[in-house]
């Protein structure tokens, strides 16, 4: 029998396995450790592999599920645009002018006046134990007597100093909570008179409308298409003009073009190349898709005007729709009506737009337009939007009037807004924007009206000039996205001579507002070659609003 007097213990830890290898040498006992830990090193590759084979397969079902899922959600996304007339039918487009109404109570807690001062007990005073000496002698017994008074004295004095810093301390408390209920009181009367104010402005806006005044109808009409829920991929873009005399609102439209809509008829994962192939939707499926989009978008918007014209202002309505496009022939920014359509509103009301093809309908309705919308072939709109509005006024120049170091914060409110008019202008005339003041009467809490035609950044913004020499608070910046609403603006830009407030900032962010403080406004200004200064300290004591050009 063979002596096994060498042995070694070996384990491979990835595997959890241990075996103990006996030999009758140190040589054989090294020769099968190495030969065991090939074999369970081979077999952990194995593993590894299996593994890996493993992984990708799972990789490749979870891409191809995705891929499924990106499939069915370009279907789905196509399936609601197609809908989105039929969606707006069960919709009252009217305006509710009562929960436009603001009617929040204010809802800082009033400061709680102090507790009243809790006094210590009066001490009482500690006995008089003459001690046995002074029993015998008066002189002691007087000494004594003397002693005791004068600590009870000490005693009173100091539970009369504590009484008094009590009374103190709460009358300075009382003095704190009068300052600060008298500053809550100014707020609280701030927020109900700007509460009333732009209630009282909501029922003006209400009873002009009701008396067809014209800028109210537009106003209101534009309220009407801003408030309609679109679907991400639709971008509202549009203006409203209102012919009083005939009746007639014109609305230029921007439908969404191609490249916003989900034109991908399927998206498959190749495994070969790990990626993401998209299959777009054939020529045929794609135009009939966007003329449907297209259509839709053109009879949801007569629908919801004619639904909500509790005035009845409107006979007619003519819809243009207008896209924006790169002309590859000369790479020149275009902007072209491919569809025009006018509705009388009986004849429109008698139509059941639940069953209709929106495609064949806006045909029935006389309109204008290629049959393949997607070649974007002009027409000639029916009536022509004017950009005219009786709140603009003429232009004024004011290039050669600004003198170097010339005061802007001194400036008249007129001149101010004239100012912002034309540094706005230059800013935005490359792209073929356009900048409207307004009449201070009748402004509706707009100074300036910017037209930008770029498909991306552009479409209304108003504007907010504010000639202040104190900090702009958060109010003011509240109010400009009121406003905002109530335009149907895109943006809002506010500019002042002087400075903005944290809570200002706070506001603005995340919401479509630009803020311009003075510092911003002297960059734009040497930006344009106008070398001006804003020293509001000046202005405070030459009177803002006192300093004009003559």
């Amino acid at each position: 029998m063979r002596s096994f007097d060498y042995y070694i213990v070996v384990e491979h830890p990835e595997l959890g396995k241990v075996r103990t290898i006996r030999g009758a040498t140190a040589e054989e006992v090294e020769q099968k450790a190495r030969a065991q830990m090939i074999a369970w090193d081979e077999q952990y590759a194995r593993k590894l592999e299996a593994a890996a084979r493993q992984a990708k397969r799972q990789e490749t079902e979870l891409s191809k599920a995705k891929a499924l899922e990106l499939t069915r959600d370009y279907a789905r996304a196509r399936d609601r645009l197609e809908n989105i007339l039929r969606e707006t039918l069960a919709i009252d487009d009217t305006i509710d002018w009562d929960a436009l109404l603001d009617r929040r109570s204010f809802d800082e807690p009033e400061p709680e006046p102090p507790p009243g001062p809790v006094l210590p007990p009066e001490p009482e005073p500690p006995p008089f134990r003459p001690s046995f000496w002074a029993r015998w002698s008066s002189r002691a017994r007087r000494r004594a007597r003397e002693r005791w008074e004068q600590t009870v004295a000490a005693q009173r004095a100091v539970w009369h100093e504590e009484c008094e810093r009590i009374r103190r301390d709460h009358e300075s408390a009382l003095d704190k909570w009068r300052s600060e209920r008298a500053a809550w009181l100014e707020r609280k009367m701030e927020f109900l008179e700007r509460q009333t104010a732009r209630n009282a402005a909501i029922e003006a806006q209400k009873i002009r409308y009701m008396n067809k005044d014209p800028d109210a109808v537009a106003e209101y009409c534009d309220m009407v298409l801003s408030r309609s829920d679109y679907p991400p991929e639709i971008t509202k873009d549009f203006h409203v003009d209102y012919d009083p005399e005939r009746g007639t609102l014109v609305v230029d439209y921007v439908p969404p073009s191609e490249d916003t809509l989900p034109m991908i008829r399927e998206v498959k994962y190749v495994p070969s190349r790990e990626e993401f192939e998209s299959k777009p939707l054939g020529k045929r499926e794609a135009d009939r898709f966007y003329n449907r989009v297209i259509c839709s978008i053109a009879l949801r918007t007569l629908h919801e005007l004619f639904e909500a014209d509790r005035a009845d202002a409107l006979k007619d309505c003519v819809f243009n729709g207008f896209v924006d496009f790169v002309d590859h022939r000369d790479g020149r920014k275009k902007k072209t009506c491919i569809l025009t359509v006018r509705a009388e509103k009986s004849r429109f009301a008698a139509i059941d737009l639940a069953n209709v093809d929106p495609c064949e309908c806006v045909h029935s309705l006389g309109a204008l337009c290629a049959p393949n919308l997607r070649d974007r072939i002009p027409v000639k709109p029916m009536l022509q939007l004017s950009r005219d509005d009786p709140r603009f006024v003429p232009e004024l120049d004011l290039g050669e009037r600004i003198e170097a170091g010339m005061n802007v914060a001194a400036l008249g409110w007129e001149e101010f807004e004239h100012l912002v008019r034309m540094i706005l202008e230059k800013e935005v005339a490359a792209g073929g924007g356009e900048v409207k003041i307004t009449r201070a009467s009748r402004d509706a809490g707009v100074d300036a009206v910017i037209f930008d035609p770029d498909p991306i950044r552009g479409g209304k913004i108003v504007v907010q000039a504010k000639r202040y020499t104190n900090t702009v608070g958060v109010s003011v910046v509240r109010d400009l996205y009121g406003t905002i609403l109530n335009e149907g603006a895109s943006k809002g830009i506010l500019i002042t001579t002087s400075r903005f407030g944290p809570d200002a900032y706070d506001f603005a962010k995340n919401k479509p507002i630009v803020l311009i403080d003075g510092n911003n406004l002297l960059y734009l200004l040497e930006k344009q070659g106008l070398k001006a200064k804003i020293d509001l300290d000046e202005a405070k004591r030459l009177g803002v609003g006192l300093q004009r050009f003559r």
